[in-house]
């Protein structure tokens, strides 16, 4: 979690798409141009039909859960799974 303000505490990225987002909200912050930023999680099909076009990043592990391959998910009993439909993005 990374609050407006906190956009600079020396926090690295876990990829370069994560550091141009970033970098990116900075720019915009520091023109000082008045904006909403949205920050979506896992991007994902639309909402009415969930048909998804692409498979790439988070679908190939969906993929793997929904074959049987994997039977598993490696995280804590607590844990959630960020997914938003992309037509409440560009909506």
């Amino acid at each position: 979690l990374i609050l407006e303000g906190e956009l600079e505490l020396g926090q690295s990225y876990a990829n370069d798409y994560e550091a141009t987002k970033a970098s990116a909200e900075k720019l915009v912050r520091a023109a000082g141009l008045r904006a909403a930023v949205a920050r979506p999680s896992i991007v994902v099909g639309t909402a009415d039909t969930g048909r998804i076009g692409r498979f790439e990043n988070i679908y190939g592990f969906l993929k793997l859960i929904g074959s049987g391959r994997i039977a598993v998910l490696p995280a804590t009993s607590d844990a959630s799974l960020d997914l938003v439909p992309i037509d409440h993005v560009v909506g």
